[in-house]
């Protein structure tokens, strides 16, 4: 990644992607299609996601879709979840210290 795709980035996503999150501060870069199967860092392919909401797509079948300021959070399922959806499927919780 350049700096000026971080700068981007970082400009694009100021607070987790996953609608209802919030989350602004440590922030994780995402490769929304696995960087091992694209080999490639282009920022339409990239998001910042939370810790906890990078573990959930990362290890148990959670995804992304969209762009910025439309992004859906998908759940294993298909399910579309809002940012009305049950706060455990929403947020992590306040921002880490």
């Amino acid at each position: 990644m350049t700096a000026q795709q971080r700068r981007a980035l970082e400009a694009r996503d100021p607070t987790c992607v996953v609608p209802g999150c919030g989350v602004s501060r440590h922030l994780e870069i995402d490769h929304r299609d696995g960087w091992a199967l694209t080999r490639r860092t282009e920022l339409s392919a990239l998001a910042r996601v939370c810790a906890y909401h990078h573990r959930l797509k990362t290890y148990e079948g959670w995804s992304y879709q969209g762009g910025s300021g439309r992004w859906r959070w998908i759940a294993p399922d298909g399910t579309v979840v809002t940012d009305e959806a049950p706060e455990e499927l929403v947020r992590s919780g306040p921002d880490p210290p």
